[in-house]
């Protein structure tokens, strides 16, 4: 190509002008092809005799390299623009499908959860304190609380699809909110379909301190010979709908616990302590962990 036109191309300059040549992007350039070559013509840089608009292209070409100080840096981009504009193209096609793809599947796999969670639809444990069995209930000067106590409570999953892992659970008793005994920790248990787990835990409770103005209450309620108590259970629990199992839920069970003192004949004595027969139901309250 050098010695058609007349030019020596040394090193790499030669291998830009051939470059350029390669390319088609001519459209831009034909308006003014005149005009630069008589220009080029008068600079003496290429013959009188071109013509053909290839000499043209390689004439602009040397035009445009020498009119940069880092022409080959400049060349190289356009010319891997111009080579990479369809693999850039088809890359993002790529990307946009693997996006929509899984944009889809999460879509599809949240509608499906929701259909069995809907078909399904797990109903809360139903739980009852059976009875208590009072061993000691002191109340020693000036606000200590002595109380030894063992519950029976029971447990049905009224589910017939669905079973409950019960993760960890919790019992204790209260007295107008106050907390009388230590926490005892049931072990972790799983209830099949409809089926009913029975539990009966100790709590203990050794010269707990008593706020004073619940001592008041705590000494009419015993003179009038009622006392209410609250055993409570709280932990956590999770779903099992085949071989998936949700995550963990908090669960709360709250059961009354009306203890007389007075009337002896409600109560049944074994040994030194009173059992109490109860059989009475409990708020259950479960929301996420």
């Amino acid at each position: 190509m050098g010695a058609k036109l007349g030019v020596q191309f040394i090193g790499p300059m030669e291998d830009v002008i051939r470059e350029i040549a390669k390319l088609e992007m001519v459209s831009g350039l034909k308006e003014n092809c005149n005009e630069v070559f008589n220009e080029a013509h008068n600079l003496g840089v290429v013959p009188p005799n071109l013509t053909h608009i290839s000499l043209y292209i390689t004439l602009i070409s040397l035009l445009l390299f020498l009119s940069f100080q880092n022409p080959s840096s400049d060349l190289l981009i356009s010319t891997m623009g111009s080579k990479d504009c369809g693999r850039h193209d088809d890359n993002r096609q790529l990307a946009k499908r693997i996006s929509l793809a899984v944009v889809g599947f999460l879509i599809v796999l949240a509608v499906v959860i929701f259909l069995v969670w809907a078909i399904l639809h797990p109903a809360k444990p139903h739980f009852i304190l059976q009875d208590v069995t009072i061993y000691a209930f002191n109340l020693t000067p000036p606000n200590y609380l002595t109380s030894n106590m063992q519950i029976t409570l029971a447990s049905k999953n009224p589910n017939d699809r669905i079973g409950i892992y019960y993760q960890k659970l919790d019992v204790l008793a209260s007295y107008r909110n106050q907390q009388i005994t230590l926490p005892t920790l049931i072990p972790r248990t799983y209830q099949g379909h409809e089926d009913v787990t029975i539990w009966s835990p100790f709590l203990l409770g050794n010269d707990v301190p008593v706020a004073p103005f619940l001592v008041v209450g705590l000494n009419q309620d015993m003179n009038a010979g009622m006392v209410l108590l609250k055993i409570k259970v709280f932990g956590q629990l999770k779903w099992k709908v085949g071989t998936w199992i949700s995550g963990r839920y908090q669960m709360n069970v709250n059961c009354p616990a009306y203890i007389s003192f007075s009337d002896r004949t409600k109560a049944v004595q074994v040994g030194l302590a009173m059992k109490y027969q109860l059989v009475q139901s409990c708020s259950v309250d479960i929301s996420l962990d």
